[in-house]
């Protein structure tokens, strides 16, 4: 049995370095600010890192930083807490509730360990005193708050983290505001904010600084602000107002079934790009969503060179398809394209984003079973070669600068059709299952 203490669900990289917003300590008094520059600095043993850092942006004070954040959540990645420190020595921290730990300053003892026992906190309230023979008087300590961001720099290419360290509250409010509204924008797109990348600088900012003795004055800061890159910017843009012109969707939905979903399912494909080799899967499946020739004329049924498809048709005419290019790969009428693996990992996540707007949690279980109506498997991974290349036909994805996944715009209003459809044909919770797969 492990220890307990070693078995939760904690995560951590290398540390290899820190950044400050001020030059380093004379005689002992705190560095001067360096307003638009951070000063770099990394631990011993980690000279070549150094050395690339410098080759990148020129010395170890830059004005910019570019950074990625390693995990899913804010609160993984930045933390801010009250803190208390003498000579060094963490006295105090809180969560601005509680007491996470306090040391008695007078005997040493440990008065709260891991917020245990309970002891109230408040930021008014001093958390120790000790005595100033400069000043020959006792001089109260109070904690306060501090804020630490880990995160990679891109131009390393290493999964190792640095730490941006502040105890200003108006850095600590940036920081915290900007991370949650580029950690939404990317939810709004089912992404989390690991991964997006940042761009970390300071800018001036009139404040109003409060004096010891009460009286206040406006002074001008530099503070640390994040932003995304541009490129990222523009992928959720687009990617917002695809959302705001996509039509009305029932509030509730009738639920399917739950489907289990491996962790590789959700596997982004950041990295693909559109080249010449786009349409090889088009030229080499030949004629795909087209109506079968021994197939009679149904009512309703839309001309096969009229898209969007209606639910019934499309479902018919994938599965022709799929026969069709399964014989043609046994005759060597057709060729499996070399890159039809990697495109295959496109399919699951294009529906999904086809179905953006339906409750979140919903649309994982939506997407499998619209695959699972259409090939006969629910994973791209259990699809034959002729399943993943009638797959890709209709839904023609692409993936933008950004590495959002979409299908074509008829392919989107089908999908939605064709969940509406299925929605309609459950009975009881029971899974629809087209007639000849019953």
């Amino acid at each position: 049995m492990p220890i307990i203490e070693n078995s939760k669900n904690e995560l951590a990289l290398p540390e290899i370095g820190f950044i400050r917003k001020g030059a380093e300590k004379q005689a002992g008094k705190v560095g001067k600010d360096l307003n638009q520059k951070f000063r770099v600095g990394f631990f011993i043993g980690n000279e070549g890192k150094q050395e690339l850092f410098i080759k990148h942006y020129g010395s170890l004070y830059p004005e910019r930083i570019h950074a990625t954040l390693a995990f899913p959540t804010v609160d993984e990645n930045w933390d801010c807490w009250f803190e208390a420190y003498s000579r060094s020595r963490m006295i105090a921290r809180a969560d601005g509730v509680q007491f996470h730990r306090l040391i008695d300053m007078k005997t040493g003892a440990v008065v709260v360990n891991n917020k245990k026992p309970y002891k109230a906190f408040d930021p008014n309230e001093p958390v120790g005193s000790y005595f100033s023979k400069a000043k020959n008087e006792e001089i109260s300590l109070y904690a306060q708050k501090v804020g630490r961001l880990r995160f990679i720099i891109r131009e390393l290419q290493l999964l190792n983290l640095v730490t941006l360290h502040t105890t200003s509250v108006y850095d600590i409010s940036n920081i915290t505001q900007q991370l949650n509204a580029i950690n939404q924008i990317a939810q709004m797109a089912g992404r989390t904010i690991a991964g997006v990348p940042l761009e970390i600088f300071r800018s001036p900012k009139d404040i109003t600084w409060v004096k010891p003795d009460g009286s206040s004055a406006r002074v001008t800061k530099w503070l640390i602000n994040i932003e995304a890159s541009q490129r990222w910017v523009d992928s959720m843009l687009a990617n917002m107002q695809a959302l705001a012109v996509t039509p009305a969707l029932p509030e509730s939905p009738k639920a399917l079934p739950e489907i289990t979903i491996t962790s590789s399912d959700r596997e982004a494909v950041n990295d693909f790009s559109n080249d010449d080799e786009e349409d090889e899967i088009i030229e080499s499946t030949g004629r795909v969503i087209e109506e079968s020739e021994d197939e009679p004329e149904r009512e309703n049924i839309k001309d096969e060179n009229q898209r969007p498809y209606e639910p019934e048709y499309l479902i018919g005419n994938l599965k022709s398809v799929i026969l069709d290019i399964e014989e043609g790969l046994k005759e060597k009428r057709y060729k499996v394209p070399a890159d039809l693996p990697l495109k295959a990992e496109m399919i699951y996540p294009s529906i999904g984003n086809a179905l953006a707007g339906y409750e979140p949690g919903e649309v994982p279980g939506y997407a499998k079973n619209i695959m699972l109506v259409l090939s006969g498997a629910n994973d791209h991974k259990a699809m034959t070669n002729a399943q993943k290349m009638a797959m890709l036909k209709w839904l023609e994805p692409v993936a933008d600068s950004g590495g959002l996944i979409t299908p074509c715009d008829n392919a989107i209003i089908e999908t939605r059709d064709l969940l509406e459809y299925i929605l309609e044909k459950q009975g009881d919770n029971e899974e629809y299952t087209p007639m000849d797969q019953a």
